[in-house]
């Protein structure tokens, strides 16, 4: 966004390497740079999310994830695969699984 279209509670936050864009109802601030890539006849653009800015407490950083999120994240992929695979392929696993 430019400089002039933000409200004054995010303009301090917009700076050479910085974006500020408006989500919804609230504004995010971004690091942005590039980075070239060999084979490429352009640089790539690299959008890294720093937080979002909120009119009384100013910049809302993000969360850093944690190790039990992640396990989370792994548990429900994994439930997902394995909820695929007894919907779709129940009868030839049944038939191909040793009887206990």
């Amino acid at each position: 966004m430019k400089k002039e279209d933000l409200p004054d509670f995010a303009k301090p936050f917009k700076k050479s390497g910085y974006d500020v864009r408006l989500s919804g109802s609230r504004y995010q601030l971004f690091k942005i740079t590039s980075t070239r890539v060999e084979g490429l006849k352009y640089p790539k653009l690299l959008q890294e999310y720093i937080g979002t800015i909120d009119p009384e407490k100013g910049l809302i950083k993000k969360k850093p994830r944690t190790k039990a999120e992640d396990k989370l994240v792994v548990a429900m992929v994994e439930f997902g695969l394995s909820n695929f695979l007894l919907r779709h392929f129940k009868r030839n696993l049944m038939r191909s699984a040793p009887r206990l």
